[in-house]
């Protein structure tokens, strides 16, 4: 081989219902497969098929990365975020969300702001309270030529932080996901991941948003707010 060259070692998928190409003497190749990566060889003397947690010894190290080549999101719809969400905060006293959608094409984003329900409780002492979860459905068509590129919800006056439902619905949900916690503080906290095949990539606000501060704008768009459904529970049975 020559020295700089790339080697070339065959990896082929298996999919169901499908029969691998047998193996020709000295071929080595890797198997990718619903159960892991398996390492297939063939010799004059034997061959093996065996799960592999490692690649092929000799081989230099790769490391996991993620950078986002969409720009980043516009200051004006960070602020518009900022405001729905302190808006819903005011609203019911809990959280909101909005789908995040990117256009290839134009290069531009847009929120998306779905139908979305929010659950609210009667404590002991007769106030209402939010829970900590909303319910929404994406839309299952979305404006022409736009994608599904992540979403955004608020943790209302909680920290901002993945929480364990927040990862098991995110776990096949690749994209970008922003969370906005202590709406009322005067330092707002943040969270963002992008997922993609089951793996989380923390990224700071300054590699996702257009630099500057991004203080809310004094209103929002009342279809957004008409989008906030309010489900009333009078008992705690039901947490």
């Amino acid at each position: 081989m020559v020295a700089g060259a790339i080697e070339v070692i065959e990896v082929l998928a298996k999919r169901p219902g499908q029969e691998l190409p047998p193996l020709a003497e000295g071929q080595l190749r890797y198997v990718m497969a619903e159960n892991g990566l398996f390492l297939e060889r063939r010799t004059a003397m034997f061959t093996t098929c065996c799960r592999v947690e490692r690649c092929a010894a000799g081989l230099s190290q790769h490391e996991e990365a993620c950078e986002l080549l969409c720009g980043p999101i516009p200051r004006t719809l960070v602020r518009a975020m900022v405001a729905f969400f302190r808006a819903a905060y005011e609203h019911h006293g809990g959280e909101a969300v909005l789908l995040l959608l990117f256009h290839p094409l134009e290069r531009r984003f847009r929120w998306l702001c779905p139908s979305q329900t929010v659950r609210v409780y009667e404590d002991w002492k007769g106030r209402w309270q939010a829970g900590m979860d909303i319910e929404y459905d994406v839309p299952l068509e979305l404006p022409s030529g736009f994608v599904l590129f992540g979403d955004a919800h608020s943790h209302a006056d909680l920290p901002a932080y993945a929480s364990y439902l927040d990862k098991q619905e995110e776990h096949f949900k690749d994209g970008l996901h922003i969370v906005l916690g202590r709406l009322q503080a005067a330092h707002l906290a943040w969270h963002i991941d992008f997922v993609i095949d089951g793996k989380r990539f923390p990224l700071d606000p300054e590699r996702v948003f257009a630099a500057g501060d991004w203080p809310p704008f004094g209103s929002v768009p009342p279809a957004w707010i008409e989008q906030i459904n309010i489900k009333s529970y009078t008992s705690k049975k039901y947490w």
